[in-house]
């Protein structure tokens, strides 16, 4: 249960059935991030944009979840 939580996108984005997870684990001296998440339906031509859109937001979170966590690490 600590090295996972998934969620629901209930509404915010005009997709349907968005569903995500994100998965922690230990990876030599840290920690690997997984974030994954999918969609049924998007607004009719919209689904490229959002898969692109979504991948650069989820990238990004990652990275600065990763980059708070060193930083917290610093201060332990």
């Amino acid at each position: 249960p600590d090295r996972e939580l998934r969620y629901e996108l209930l509404s915010g984005l005009p997709l349907c059935g968005y569903r995500a997870a994100i998965e922690l684990a230990p990876d030599g001296a840290g920690t690997r991030i997984a974030w994954r998440s999918r969609f049924d339906r998007a607004t009719p031509g919209a689904g490229r944009l959002y898969r692109r859109a979504l991948a650069g937001f989820l990238a990004d979170a990652a990275e600065r979840v990763a980059r708070h966590a060193e930083q917290r690490r610093g201060r332990a």
